[in-house]
């Protein structure tokens, strides 16, 4: 699909489709952000739509003759009640008591009610979070909450979201802030600038990030262009059927230039210098490819549930060893009289009780036989005599060791 942006598809790696026998058709995607509106869809189900401006009942600031404390023989019962629930009927008596003490009109002062100690986290904090709908246009979710907390005179940390939204589009999301009533928030609304906030209630708990059942879509393309309208509804029930492969990148076209630096010079310390700082997630995924590329690999081919194959250089159990040809740990008689547990021969007809199998390093012909699975990979105890694997694992056994002054390549005495 063609956008209006001088990265191309094939730039970011966006080559195939699921649905590759389709004809399909070209259109331009968000060539105004209102072409693509985002509405969060909240973890009971609901879509989060901005319908409201104005403060509920519960969220009214109480008129300042509301505010006077109650009166000595007022009704304190249903209060009383929910201290009661709350701190123990213990401190709840002591508390009933003051109050009766108060109403009799007895004269000098009052005795504190100390609280019993309380282990329950969950009473100590009792009031309720502020929640509000945001909506905004072409910003994105960090840039938005900053301007609102300028305002607030309030840090980053104080605004708890399920997850940022596109930059170039008009989302609306839920959002939590800690100690700011909502009659304040619903007062930012005069001064903001493609920004809206409304649908105020208050919650129990502030949102974090993945508390959220997805996101609902609504694009709109320009500019299509197909063969006849029964492509346009071919390629659209594929969609649906199908579904798509989630590719991203070209929303990040200022990364091109750290590219093409790369590719031209192959420096990546300095690619990663150039690198655009707002761009964690990016960036992360760079760092790791770099210093750790079979882990990259790993996060790459592995499924939700783990990673789901080999790659060169694990260790694993040998389905192919014989008693002639089992060599990674066995035994012989050294001339000091020491037992070499390197050349300890470990098979079912030496030690036929125990059936302990040998261990070998994968190589690339045991990749294309594909008899192993990922059941069959080990790690070794560590140890001055044993069989590391061939690939970046071992650096990090001997980076762990290394930080306890234990070397793993050299014994610091004659037993193995």
């Amino acid at each position: 699909m063609a956008r209006s942006s001088s990265v191309t598809e094939a730039e970011v790696g966006i080559s195939c489709f699921t649905s590759s026998s389709l004809l399909g058709f070209r259109g331009v995607l968000k060539h105004r952000y209102s072409d693509f509106i985002v509405h969060e869809v909240a973890r009971d189900g609901s879509v989060v739509r901005l319908t409201s401006l104005d403060l509920p009942d519960e969220c009214v600031e109480p008129k300042e003759e509301e505010k006077a404390a109650p009166s000595a023989d007022a009704d304190h019962s249903q209060a009383l009640e929910k201290f009661s629930g709350l701190c123990g009927e213990a401190d709840c008596s002591a508390l009933r008591g003051l109050i009766e003490k108060a109403a009799a009109g007895s004269k000098g002062d009052f005795s504190p009610v100390i609280l019993s100690p309380d282990a329950d986290k969950a009473h100590r904090s009792v009031g309720l979070v502020p929640r509000f709908n945001l909506c905004k246009e072409n910003k994105d979710t960090q840039d938005a909450l900053g301007v609102i907390g300028k305002m607030l005179g309030l840090q980053s940390r104080a605004f708890g979201f399920s997850g940022t939204k596109d930059k170039r589009a008009v989302t609306t999301q839920q959002v939590t802030v800690f100690k700011v009533p909502a009659n304040k928030l619903a007062a930012l609304n005069k001064r903001l600038y493609g920004i809206k906030v409304g649908n105020f209630c208050y919650v129990k708990e502030g949102l974090g990030l993945g508390q959220l059942m997805g996101n609902r879509f609504s694009i709109t393309l320009r500019g299509v262009v197909a063969e006849s309208e029964d492509v346009i509804k071919a390629a659209v029930d594929g969609l649906g059927k199908n579904g798509f492969i989630n590719y991203y990148g070209l929303q990040r076209d200022d990364v091109k230039e750290v590219r093409e630096h790369y590719k031209q010079h192959g420096d990546i310390d300095m690619a990663l210098r150039n690198f655009p700082r707002h761009l964690v997630a990016e960036r992360s995924i760079v760092i790791l490819w770099w210093t750790s590329p079979s882990l990259f690999l790993y996060m790459l081919t592995g499924d939700l549930t783990g990673i789901s194959r080999v790659i060169e250089g694990d260790l694993i159990y040998s389905k192919e060893s014989c008693p002639e040809e089992a060599t990674s740990v066995g035994t012989s008689e050294a001339d000091d009289g020491h037992t070499n547990s390197s050349e300890l021969d470990i098979c079912s007809e030496i030690l036929p009780e125990e059936n302990i199998q040998s261990v070998k390093i994968v190589d690339s012909e045991d990749l294309l036989k594909g008899i192993y699975s990922f059941e069959d990979v080990v790690l070794p105890l560590p140890g001055s005599q044993a069989l590391f694997p061939g690939n970046e694992v071992a650096e990090i056994y001997h980076e762990m060791a290394k930080k306890d002054g234990i070397s793993l390549t050299e014994s610091a005495h004659g037993v193995k």
